[in-house]
Formats: C-alpha cells, sequence, structure tokens
C-alpha cells in the first residue's frame, strides 16, 4: 500500500470500468454479427424455397398444358373442349393470383416478424447495457466521492 495514492487506485478502476464497457461493446458487435448471419442464412433459404417452388409451378403448367393437349386430341365434340379449356384457364388465373397474393403476405409477415424479433432484442440488449451503464456511473460518482472526501482529509491534515 506504500506508495499507492487513492487518486491512482481510484485510476486502476476507473481503467478496469473502461475495460468492461469495452468488453460489453464487443459482446454487443458479436451478438449482432451473429444476428446478422441469422437473417443472411434465413433470405438465402427462403431463396432456395422461391427457386424450388418456381420449379415445382414450371412443372405443374407443363403438366396443365400436356393434359389439354391430351384432351384436345381425344376430344369428340370441339365445343365441349372450348369451354372446359375457359373454365381450366380462368382457374389458374385464379390459383396464380391467390399463390402470388400468399406469398406476399408470407413475406409481409416475415419482415414483421423479422423486424420484431431484432427491435426486441436490441431493447432487451439496451435496457441490459442501460443498467450496467446506471451502475457504472454510480461506481464513478462514488469513486469521485472518494477522492474528494480523501482531497479535503489531506487538506485538513496539511
Amino acid at each position: 500500500r506504500q506508495g499507492v495514492t487513492p487518486t491512482r487506485r481510484d485510476e486502476v478502476l476507473v481503467r478496469q470500468l473502461i475495460q468492461q464497457v469495452e468488453e460489453k461493446n464487443r459482446q454487443m458487435e458479436q451478438k449482432q454479427n451473429e444476428l446478422d448471419a441469422a437473417v443472411r442464412e434465413k433470405s438465402t433459404m427462403e431463396a432456395e424455397m422461391r427457386q424450388q417452388l418456381g420449379t415445382v409451378q414450371r412443372e405443374r403448367e407443363s403438366l396443365l398444358h400436356a393434359l389439354e393437349e391430351e384432351r384436345r386430341e381425344k376430344a369428340a365434340v370441339c365445343h365441349e373442349k372450348q369451354r372446359e379449356n375457359a373454365i381450366l384457364e380462368q382457374e389458374k388465373a385464379t390459383l396464380q393470383q391467390q399463390v402470388e397474393s400468399l406469398r406476399q403476405n408470407v413475406r409481409q409477415s416475415n419482415e414483421r416478424k423479422e423486424k420484431a424479433a431484432v427491435c426486441h432484442e436490441k431493447q432487451r440488449e439496451n435496457a441490459i447495457l442501460e443498467q450496467e451503464k446506471a451502475t457504472l456511473q454510480q461506481q464513478v460518482e462514488s469513486l469521485r466521492q472518494n477522492v474528494r472526501q480523501s482531497n479535503e482529509r489531506k487538506e485538513k491534515a496539511a
């Protein structure tokens, strides 16, 4: 204890507190990087799913066209087949509109969920950081008060 004044000890404590804050910042940055990676992975998976859906749709459309062709070749009554094709085309357009509407709803829902999850996580982390900040500020103020009291005692002693 000889040779170490309360001021130096306080400086050491303040440095330690600063290191703790910097460590918390590094941890937050790591968490953000992990969140970003998860969002990128999810986007990649969604793109792959959209690609697979497109392939299935093309196969479905191809099968529908083949079926329509077969019906035309085997049809005995041309008027009946034309009516059936008109109905099928109307249903196809309706289904395509419904599929596109559902896709849009899913995209919007996923975006809202992602934003809400990120927002919630950031709010939680901010609350923790605010609490830690308040604790550190109290510690710094206590150290300052200790320094003032020590200086006052020194002045009285002198």
